[in-house]
């Protein structure tokens, strides 16, 4: 067993390595010439640093391997793969448009929270797509879907509670509630829990709160019904696509206001 791990952690880090070196050569390549060039190398750093450790976990951790090739998708293929790019596009706009509605009152847009980059490749480039979009997706998706919900899945399975008492039966119902019967009360309150969690992390205001629990809570969703890969394909569609459906989203106001 001992050796199969080594093996598996072995031709794991070659194959980073190797993805490593490829993206870095993709992400000078493309680099915008500007001030901004700083704070994108450190993007791409923090973001590929975090990956290769999300990575890591999922593949040295046999339980959480398991549980994560099982949860992968849920459902349908097409279903799990074109939905969450409808929902995403059509998300994306609804939001830009609420953005950008005070403009046509005499007033600023909503800003974005504190917490979010604001540093952008060459819109709707690979480069764009890889880092402004993928490693979000796939690392956000990771830490606040995929991980608490494997982590709780493993914790209420864990037949090892007899001392634990009214815990023990606690652990019991979450299990068949969460992961049997799938209670849509128990869903919703995991979704709104992390959801908000989610939007916390971008360090939103009173006004732009909802820039984040909104996309958090649908990503959610796309996760729990479809499958992590939903739920990546959703939040890498709503980043990449940004600057499409905020122009869409201006456009649309230009047509009924005087802005």
């Amino acid at each position: 067993m001992l050796e199969v791990k080594t093996k598996k952690i072995i031709i794991f880090t070659i194959f980073q390595l190797i993805l490593g070196v490829l993206l870095s050569f993709i992400n000078h390549r493309y680099l915008i010439n500007s001030p901004s060039d700083i704070t994108l190398e450190q993007d791409f750093s923090d973001s590929w640093q975090l990956f290769i450790m999300l990575t890591y976990i999922l593949v040295i951790v046999p339980k959480y391997w398991f549980l994560f090739k099982k949860l992968f998708i849920c459902k349908d293929l097409f279903k799990a793969i074109m939905h969450p790019i409808i929902i995403a596009l059509f998300l994306y706009y609804i939001l830009s448009i609420i953005q950008y509605l005070p403009v046509t009152f005499g007033m600023s847009s909503i800003p974005v929270g504190r917490g979010q980059s604001t540093s952008s490749y060459i819109p709707l480039s690979l480069v764009d797509f890889i880092y402004m979009g993928f490693f979000p997706a796939f690392n956000e998706e990771s830490l606040f879907r995929f991980f608490p919900y494997a982590w709780l899945y493993l914790f209420v399975t864990n037949g090892r509670s007899r001392r634990l008492g009214i815990f023990s039966k606690l652990k019991g119902q979450i299990k068949h509630l969460l992961f049997v019967t799938r209670d849509k009360r128990l869903e919703w309150i995991w979704i709104f829990f992390f959801s908000t969690l989610f939007a916390l992390i971008h360090e939103p205001n009173v006004f732009n709160f909802y820039m984040y629990f909104i996309p958090g809570s649908v990503f959610n969703y796309m996760f729990l019904r479809y499958g992590f890969i939903s739920g990546v394909i959703a939040h890498a569609t709503f980043n990449f696509m940004r600057v499409v459906m905020t122009g869409a989203a201006i456009g649309t106001l230009k047509l009924f206001f005087p802005i």
